[in-house]
């Protein structure tokens, strides 16, 4: 398929569809300030209210509306929030001839003051019939074994108390393309069910305002724009951001996109997974025009959130018994590993193998020069190719994926019989351990709704204007040189089957690697001595071991508890608990892999630190972390608060330092611990937005910043915040060198 980024970026994906200047002509807007100035209105209000723009510029809030200012100062409540439900008040205006109408308000905050977005109000929508039908849907709903016939019993049952003669489910891919996984229409029309249509259908700022406004009505795609009139009096030039508008005037190629498709009206509504945008449910009107008051609105939008939290339920009960299922096998895998005289070969041969782990065609395992191989896989000398070449793709998670080689480079596609697909993961030590699954090319067809390479196409009069395509028919593409794709629950279970074997494989290979240089000295010990230090480090290995396993344990209770509680909060203190306890349970692995139970390399336990924190994170730009450790030791009564101090200063960096609206291109955080005459110096900062003002309450009062305080007091360290870069943030702790571990002497 061809690609149609050049036509996007240079159009579709440039226009400013926010800010239109204008609003669809079934309602009238006013933005108003507290002093009942009018700042701005829609041209049309002479078709609700009888007056002018000027005469209402003149006349001011309280002559039009004398409640509707008392009214938001009242009852604050009624703001919009973005992403929230409809929060309609009705609203008397007083008609020029006397007459006072009713009109249905949604009011949110703007620039100047409030946003007031008004409707009729005398609608004929049974809003108790209709609410009690999407009730008795969601009844009927909820047993649906299966997403996609419960996707389908909701597709009915809207089109069913709505009206509309097409109702869709559609979900997105990674790549912003569409499918249409459920659908209920009459039937006379072509259907679009298992079609597919390309991501400048819906580019990324419209994607962006589904997020904002989680539900948009155009019931007329003839109206006629209502232009946004500026009052010239209060000299006020600025453009309103109609991001929240719920009359938002729509973009002329989406309107022509509509008409090319034949529909005459439609309702949008955003379904949201875990703050994500996973789909939309699309409603659209063939035969004539459609309006829905607020309250019919509102009540399609209940159910769409009903049926985010029945998908969230599905999606989640399918990984849970993949994880159920990855557990199982990955124990196995150990268990062979911990028997096998090479203990890489625990992977690929015994009662199970990589290739029942994650469903692959072949998969090899690389440590230094040696290669081990099962399945159907490339030759060794390609094997080592690939390794060499994808490990410069490793993300901050030592892990790499694609199911199109030949995609990143040509030169792989003579390999699509083997290797189309990749999923590589690397332990990190002296050698590198590198274990890489293989897919095979899987050819199929895919139906589009259209020829996706004539999504979009110039106009021949006017090379700056865009016309969507006129076809929707059905429009097979032939794909080739892919594998099947690795899914998120393939990816997280080869990263924790990479940690889980980590100091398996690692304490193994050092140990063969260190025997000949020991076996001189432990001949030497006299026999008792040797005795009781092997019994001595059984037993701490054994402790270690033992209180490893324990937090290992909680973390995954906790984890469980978190993926199942409904409340983001609750969620994300779970997982910050998690993060903690996990701190300390990576000095007990790191002394469970070493031969010293006395002390920490401190470089070795921030970056496993570091790498567990970024894994747990879904941030949509990660950032780069900067690790400045000396070689220092410390004993655990050192280690376990510092590692706890990182952890939260960690932590905060990647909730707070980078908000979407900070627009930092590199943002980065420094980890820098050093050795400075007589004191140890340890600081944490960051390129982001800095710390908020000393008055803030999350600053006072936050569990880290009591944390943190409060371990830098068992250290006996001076403890300062500070700006970094001219406005990141800095934490620095001192303390005594003392505390720097110095064995024997």
């Amino acid at each position: 398929m061809q690609d149609n980024n050049d036509l996007n970026l240079h159009g579709c994906d440039k226009e400013p569809i926010h800010i239109p200047s204008a609003i669809q002509s079934h309602g009238f807007l006013l933005e108003i300030s507290e002093k009942q100035e009018v700042y701005r209105c829609s041209n049309n209000i002479s078709d609700f209210l009888g007056y002018e723009s000027e005469e209402i510029f003149l006349l001011g809030v309280q002559a039009l509306a004398p409640d509707l200012l008392p009214k938001i100062n009242s009852f604050p409540a009624l703001l919009y929030e973005p992403s929230g439900i409809f929060k309609s008040s009705p609203i008397q205006f007083h008609h020029k001839n006397g007459v006072k109408l009713t009109f249905d308000a949604i009011i949110s905050k703007s620039r100047n003051g409030y946003l007031v977005e008004c409707e009729r109000s005398d609608v004929a929508d049974d809003i108790e019939d209709i609410s009690s039908n999407l009730l008795s849907s969601i009844m009927n709903a909820r047993g649906e074994g299966e997403l996609g016939d419960f996707l389908t019993k909701i597709s009915d049952q809207i089109r069913a108390t709505t009206g509309y003669e097409r109702v869709m489910i559609y979900r997105f891919d990674d790549k912003w393309n569409g499918e249409v996984v459920a659908e209920s229409k009459k039937e006379d029309l072509h259907p679009f069910l298992g079609q597919n249509f390309p991501s400048s259908d819906i580019p990324a700022q419209a994607r962006q305002l589904y997020l904002s406004n989680l539900i948009r009505l155009i019931p007329d795609i003839s109206y006629k724009p209502a232009s946004l009139i500026q009052n010239a009096l209060l000299k006020d030039n600025s453009i309103l951001d109609q991001s929240y508008s719920v009359l938002r005037s729509v973009s002329p190629i989406h309107i022509e996109y509509l008409q090319n498709m034949g529909v005459k009206g439609t309702l949008t509504v955003s379904i949201l997974i875990q703050g994500k945008l996973w789909g939309l449910l699309a409603c659209h009107q063939y035969s004539s025009a459609k309006y829905l008051s607020f309250g019919v609105r509102n009540s399609i939008l209940l159910l769409t959130q009903f049926t985010s939290l029945k998908i969230e339920s599905f999606l989640s009960q399918k990984r849970d018994e993949a994880a159920l299922k990855y557990a199982s096998i990955q124990n196995i895998l150990l268990e062979q590993m911990a028997s096998a005289s090479n203990f890489l070969e625990g992977l690929i041969k015994g009662k199970v193998t990589l290739l029942d782990f994650i469903e692959s065609t072949g998969a090899a395992v690389l440590l230094g020069n040696d290669i081990l191989t099962l399945g159907e896989t490339p030759d060794l000398e390609t094997i080592q190719a690939l390794a060499r070449t994808f490990e410069k793709k490793l993300d901050s998670n030592r892990i790499f994926t694609s199911n199109c080689l030949s995609q990143i480079d040509s030169a792989w596609e003579r390999w699509k019989d083997t290797a189309s697909g990749l999923l590589m993961v690397q332990i990190k030590s002296t050698s590198n351990l590198s274990i890489l699954w293989f897919r095979k090319e899987r050819p199929y067809s895919k139906v589009w709704g259209g020829d996706p390479n004539k999504a979009v196409g110039l106009d021949g009069n006017n090379p700056e204007r865009l016309h969507p395509r006129k076809s929707f028919e059905s429009w097979y593409e032939e794909v080739k040189l892919t594998s099947l794709p690795w899914i998120d629950v393939e990816k997280q279970a080869a990263l924790t089957l990479k940690l889980a074997i980590k100091g398996t494989i690692l304490k193994k290979y050092n140990e063969i690697s260190s025997l000949f240089s020991e076996m001189d000295l432990i001949r030497f010990r006299e026999e008792k001595a040797t005795t009781s230090l092997r019994e001595k480090e059984i037993l701490l290995k054994e402790i270690h071991h033992r209180v490893k396993n324990n937090m290992q344990i909680i973390v995954a209770l906790l984890y469980m508890q978190s993926d199942m509680n409904p409340h983001p909060d609750v969620r994300q203190a779970l997982i910050e608990s998690q993060n903690r306890i996990k701190t300390m349970a990576i000095i007990h692995e790191i002394l469970y892999a070493n031969d010293s139970f006395a002390h920490i390399d401190m470089n070795e336990y921030f970056s496993d630190l570091v790498e567990h924190l970024a894994s747990s994170q879904s941030l949509q730009q990660m950032p780069e972390i900067l690790i400045d450790v000396q070689e220092i030791l410390f004993s655990l009564d050192t280690a376990i608060p510092c590692g706890l101090i990182l952890n939260e200063a960690i932590t905060n960096c990647f909730k707070y330092a980078f908000p979407l609206t900070s627009k930092n291109l590199y943002p980065k955080i420094y980890i820098h611990l050093a050795h400075i005459e007589d004191r140890v110096e340890l600081s944490i900062a960051d390129n982001g937005v800095g710390f908020p003002s000393p008055s803030s309450e999350s600053t006072k009062k936050s569990l880290g910043h009591t944390l943190i305080e409060a371990l830098s007091k068992q250290l006996g360290a001076k403890l300062s915040f500070g700006t970094f870069e001219s406005r990141g943030a800095k934490i620095k702790i001192e303390f005594s060198a003392d505390r720097i571990y110095k064995g024997n002497n």
